[in-house]
């Protein structure tokens, strides 16, 4: 709730003229009378102050919800894929429109770096500690990012056939450009992150038709996104803070 106090003051004149006639007689022999009029002019000013209070009570909603997916088994990992089952499982929950998509392994430092969605895509985790809190190249999207939900339907999504490490990022950047959208980021300052130590996942090396994937992008991208997500539910938890979804994303 907030009390707003406006303090209102009012300037009022009022021009009140008031002609009096004042009638003088002279008795002198020669009776002569004289009639002398005069105008008289009282300009008055009142300042009147008025305070207003007002009472204003918002009331704010919002639906949250984090799912974290695995996927499920041995297979070649694909993490577009996996962000993308996550927006088509958040949806079963509710109608959202922002979406912010996370690396496990990413840590924000700053609170002034807001998971919420903007005009334009936002790739929130600009200055990661491994890169030495530097943006590593300017068409960098991967890590942590945001989009309402037209524009991640103007784009279809993430790619789903990037098996392995590495690609596909820089395939969504070019899905934005191909569409006229830029992206925006947070300051450096602002957008630092944590990265927490780990190996190498198995069944996630490097992705040796990355570079081929990228180059084909402008024709590739509405076949191969949100349009074209098959995968299947193997398990679904919800859990205090997050919901843990367990699918199987195939191979390639």
């Amino acid at each position: 709730m907030y009390n707003v106090t406006n303090n209102v003051t009012y300037n009022v004149t009022n021009n009140v003229t008031n002609n009096v006639t004042y009638n003088v007689t002279n008795n002198v022999t020669n009776n002569v009378t004289n009639n002398v009029t005069y105008n008289v002019t009282n300009n008055v000013t009142y300042n009147v102050t008025y305070n207003v209070t007002y009472n204003v009570t918002y009331n704010v909603t919002y639906n949250v919800t984090n799912n974290v997916t695995y996927n499920e088994g041995e297979g070649t990992f694909n993490r577009a894929k996996l962000l993308n089952v996550g927006y088509a499982e958040a949806l079963k929950d509710y109608d959202y429109d922002c979406f912010v998509f996370s690396d496990v392994d990413l840590i924000p430092m700053d609170d002034r770096n807001t998971y919420s969605c903007f005009s334009q895509p936002r790739h929130l985790s600009v200055a990661v500690d491994k890169f030495r809190f530097r943006l590593p190249y300017t068409q960098c999207f991967g890590g942590v990012s945001s989009m309402n939900k037209e524009q991640f339907l103007k784009i279809n999504g993430f790619p789903n056939n990037y098996w392995g490490w590495g690609g596909e990022d820089d395939d969504i950047f070019r899905r934005f450009s191909y569409k006229g959208m830029s992206i925006s980021r947070p300051s450096g300052e602002i957008g630092k992150y944590r990265m927490i130590r780990h190996n190498r996942d198995k069944k996630n090396e490097p992705n040796p038709q990355r570079f081929s994937r990228i180059a084909h992008t402008l024709k590739t991208m509405s076949s191969d996104g949100i349009s074209s997500l098959s995968y299947s539910l193997v398990k679904k938890e919800k859990l205090d803070l997050y919901t843990r979804i367990h699918v199987d994303v195939g191979g390639p």
